[in-house]
């Protein structure tokens, strides 16, 4: 009987001792906790835990809407069938020269491969380049719609290659209010304006930039200033 009761005492003890550690750990775990929340609330300035950072708005410091005006002295419609390349090449060589230095026919006898075919976007950077009377800077950039309208607010008239097709635009104003872009249209000689995205991608729009040396450093900046989509699923 004593023996029975001993071995009773013992399991007693050892329950005893187990329940205590529990508590231990128990408000071991509680005081950390306590002192996380501490923490993060003293991180604050009001209290609150901040969440995550919210993404960039690369667009939210150009204006809501803008149109290049100044460009329309040097509109003119294509002299030829499949002149579409090289009549806006000519307007925006005219208009970044100021005066009328290119001919659509003087252009058509170096770049222009036949009916149909028309021009390449290629053949028009390396012949204007080649020109260093011209003095301008020309190359071709994959341009999303945002850099398009950064550029426009800027008086850079890009030439963009359309969605679908052989087809390029001349953009001339942007809303962003609206999504919508203005064209002008060389084979009717008048403007169009229509939802973005029918004229362009959301990003990669194949595009050829002409700038005089005075605006080099802002369309440099501009495409400096793009954030590139697969960034920002980077950072989502």
């Amino acid at each position: 009987m004593l023996v029975v009761d001993e071995k009773r005492k013992i399991s007693m003890d050892k329950n005893r001792n187990n329940l205590t550690v529990k508590i231990k750990k128990s408000n071991l775990t509680l005081l950390l906790l306590t002192g996380i929340l501490a923490l993060l609330l003293l991180a604050s300035c009001n209290g609150v835990v901040p969440g995550p950072p919210a993404l960039p708005e690369p667009d939210d410091d150009i204006a809501d809407s803008h149109k290049v005006t100044i460009i329309a002295p040097y509109y003119e419609k294509e002299e030829e069938k499949s002149y579409c390349l090289i009549s806006k090449g000519v307007i925006v060589t005219n208009y970044e020269s100021s005066q009328k230095v290119l001919t659509q026919q003087e252009l058509a006898d170096e770049i222009f491969l036949g009916f149909g075919v028309g021009a390449t976007m290629e053949d028009l950077v390396n012949y204007i380049n080649s020109r260093s009377d011209l003095n301008l800077k020309v190359e071709i950039q994959y341009l999303s719609i945002i850099e398009i309208q950064r550029m426009l607010e800027d008086d850079i008239v890009p030439i963009v290659k359309a969605v679908y097709g052989s087809h390029v635009y001349l953009p001339v104003a942007y809303n962003k209010i609206t999504e919508e872009i203005t064209n002008y249209a060389t084979l009717t000689g008048n403007e169009i304006t229509a939802g973005q995205f029918e004229f362009f991608n959301l990003d990669n729009n194949k595009s050829v930039i002409i700038v005089n040396p005075e605006k080099l450093s802002t369309y440099l900046d501009n495409l400096s200033k793009a954030i590139p989509l697969n960034s920002l699923f980077e950072l989502a």
